[in-house]
């Protein structure tokens, strides 16, 4: 048996984390009074969980248990191979769901704009490529809403390693505070706490001699700001009133991609590396040399040494010398199909499409492709239903500062439109012959919609409409036809 050191392996690692696999959400009594105590109490919880998630972003980045098992004895072979199947799991499971970046649009245009320069200037794209990364490796993710120097709204992504949230424990669920990490080490640590309801902060320290809960203290430029734009009231930390920090989540357990199979990819790591060694062991195969004499030390050091097995007893009647390589069982047809069954799980588990399986191949039919995607598809589905749920309350909480929108449009994040377009392998061909069916039949915006070349119905439309509109204004002479026309009637007068 393989001996592991400096890490443990992936069972004992799974039972050192089993009791926190289902509690990575905190729950609190509503009424209960935020003070150093409460919160120290669920920050020493959290940091019981930051191991595990360092787990998961080390499978994630390559660091494999394979590389962490004790050195073989001299003259076996020892190599360590690993596929980093995680890496391929968590990158197309957060490029299917947001490789092409979510439209979020508002019917009224000054709306509408102000959004798109709130993403513009926040790069989010990029947050929500990163963040639909981080979901799918830990399970869940945050973003944290926060005000710069010259009064704007800006937004970051956090991972869970990063800070937490804490829920009442009701039937709301509603956020009662959260935490975000300033400082830790091993003898202190700091943290911004923000109070549901409140429009202050406060700082948390906790070292060896004591815990200590205070206000926040000393305006910012931004809060001077604030507090002119609001007529002169006192400046605050947290304008927005609501706790700032926003969860997005794989599904309902904020369970990773690369959970289900962590074992699964470990196993398959081992497997390909005993291979390696199998192959290897064949090519320093041991010579057999039976009936052959070599009395002299030195020449038999060298034998030894270079692997041969020599047998010097005297032969019988009718026996002769044996030279030959000795030959170890071959295991080989049980490698393979141990390594093709692990592949497989760990595409099937994870629901992740294999993009070298042969039918992804251009010849595919759009009924196979989608037959295909139609797991992956589903927790797209799902997750994108989550992350609507938490934009919502990002928008909401953007939407109730008079420096971003008019008072009067504080409720407009309501009517915020957010499309998930997925990145789905198309054959457009088949879209096409769709679409050309369905002329008659349904209206122009629907037969449109079948098209995925197509990214905006309506801007498609209007842009129609527009060269409808110039091809009657300014209609274009088939010189062509005028040419063939002149031809006939040359022809005819001959």
């Amino acid at each position: 048996m393989i001996e592991k050191v400096s890490r443990p392996n992936t069972e004992s690692k799974i039972r050192e984390f089993v009791d926190l696999l289902g509690n990575r959400v905190f729950y609190c009594d509503k009424n209960a009074k935020i003070d150093e105590r409460l919160v120290d109490k669920y920050i020493n919880k959290h940091r019981k969980l930051i191991g595990f998630y360092e787990e998961l972003e080390k499978l994630y980045n390559g660091q494999h248990d394979i590389y962490y098992q004790k050195n073989k004895g001299i003259g076996k072979p020892d190599h360590r191979i690993a596929v980093n199947f995680a890496r391929y799991v968590v990158d197309s499971s957060a490029a299917f769901f947001n490789g092409k970046p979510t439209k979020i649009t508002h019917p009224d245009g000054e709306v509408k704009e102000f959004v798109q320069n709130f993403r513009k200037r926040n790069e989010e794209e990029d947050n929500d490529a990163e963040l639909s990364k981080l979901t799918a490796i830990y399970g869940h993710a945050y973003k944290l809403l926060y005000q710069n120097e010259e009064a704007e709204t800006c937004v970051t992504y956090l991972k869970p390693t990063q800070g937490f949230i804490v829920y009442a424990d009701d039937l709301l669920k509603a956020p009662m505070f959260a935490v975000l990490y300033n400082k830790m080490t091993k003898d202190e640590l700091t943290a911004t706490v923000y109070p549901q309801n409140s429009t202050e902060t406060f700082i948390f320290t906790q070292d060896k001699t004591s815990k200590r809960l205070e206000t926040k203290r000393g305006p910012t430029v931004f809060q001077k700001a604030l507090s002119y734009l609001l007529g002169g009231k006192e400046a605050i930390a947290n304008p927005y009133g609501e706790v700032p920090m926003i969860e997005f989540m794989e599904n309902d357990e904020r369970q990773g991609r690369i959970e289900s199979v962590w074992s699964l990819i470990n196993n398959y790591n081992e497997a390909l590396s005993e291979k390696a060694n199998d192959v290897s062991y064949f090519a320093d195969a041991y010579l057999k040399m039976i009936g052959v004499d070599l009395a002299d030390e030195n020449v038999a050091s060298y034998l030894r040494d270079n692997r041969v097995i020599n047998s010097a007893e005297p032969l019988n009647e009718g026996e002769s010398v044996d030279i030959n390589f000795l030959d170890k069982p071959s295991s080989d047809t049980t490698q393979e199909n141990l390594l093709d069954r692990l592949e497989r799980l760990i595409y099937q588990m994870s629901m992740t499409y294999n993009a070298n399986d042969e039918s992804f191949s251009n010849n595919a039919s759009g009924i196979s492709l989608e037959f295909k995607m139609q797991n992956p598809r589903n927790l797209a589905q799902a997750k994108a239903r989550k992350f609507k749920k938490a934009y919502a309350q990002m928008y909401k909480m953007i939407f109730s500062l008079p420096t971003n929108v008019p008072a009067n449009k504080a409720k407009e994040w309501f009517n915020l439109e957010y499309t998930f377009d997925f990145n789905i392998p198309r054959n457009i061909k088949d879209e096409a012959e769709t679409a050309q069916k369905l002329e008659g039949i349904v209206s122009r915006e629907t037969q449109l919609g079948v098209l995925s070349i197509v990214p905006d119905v309506t801007q498609e439309m209007e842009r129609i409409k527009d060269e409808e509109t110039e091809e009657r204004l300014n209609p274009q002479v088939d010189f062509g036809k005028f040419t063939r026309n002149t031809e006939e009637v040359t022809e005819e007068h001959e």
